[in-house]
């Protein structure tokens, strides 16, 4: 019998935006979707829409990330795309950050999808193939002013992928990178975090990067 099996996807911040639009997408085609939010809103929410499950974890508390794995892969015995769509951007000039924004900024975009990736990996190698999706930004190609720290941790995100994806290949496991403009998406509304300190200088040649920024849409 020729069975075509369900996938099952690991998709990262599915509350809104690409995240979510993307579950929908993956769901209406017939595979397995899991999704990760924040709250128990969300999580109703994304459940009764889509029909498919989520799990609420704040991805800067990496340490649950190795439970949310073994969770889902104890529930469907697999996962074949772990789409790390979840972060934010931290907008404003680099003078302006504290040093806790700015490890926040790299524990939520860096380090929890390392270590998702770490989580996932042994499970791919295991299965004999996988695909992970690093979703970055064409500010990790070339930065701006007043997103010098977001646009150093996708980046980041980007030279991991480049080696993880030369290092996994042996195994079957492919590592794929989308490198995003700007989407109709509410990502200056949720999504970002302005520098709690200001410095009114920079108003002079910059102009009032909070204001700025909230009359986009991305």
């Amino acid at each position: 019998m020729n069975i075509i099996e369900r996938k099952v996807w690991l998709i990262t911040g599915v509350s809104k935006g690409l995240g979510r639009e993307l579950a929908k997408q993956v769901a209406d085609k017939g595979d397995i979707v899991v999704g990760t939010v924040r709250n128990a809103q969300d999580k109703a929410d994304f459940e009764k829409i889509l029909g498919a499950k989520a799990f609420i974890i704040d991805l800067s508390n990496t340490e649950q990330i190795s439970s949310l794995v073994d969770a889902i892969i104890n529930q469907y015995g697999q996962i074949d795309v772990l789409v790390n769509n979840a972060g934010y951007g931290a907008f404003g000039m680099i003078e302006e950050f504290s040093e806790n924004e700015i490890i926040h900024q790299f524990k939520v975009n860096v380090i929890a999808v390392w270590k998702l990736c770490q989580a996932v990996l042994p499970h791919m190698r295991e299965k004999g193939g996988g695909t992970i999706i690093q979703i970055s930004s064409r500010v990790g190609i070339l930065a701006g002013v007043g997103n010098g720290i977001y646009a150093s941790s996708k980046f980041a995100l980007e030279r991991m992928r480049e080696s993880l994806k030369q290092e996994v290949e042996p195994f079957g496991i492919k590592v794929m990178l989308a490198e995003l403009g700007a989407l109709r998406t509410d990502f200056f509304g949720t999504s970002v975090k302005y520098a709690e300190n200001k410095l009114p200088l920079y108003f002079d040649t910059a102009g009032d990067i909070r204001s700025n920024t909230k009359k986009s849409s991305w």
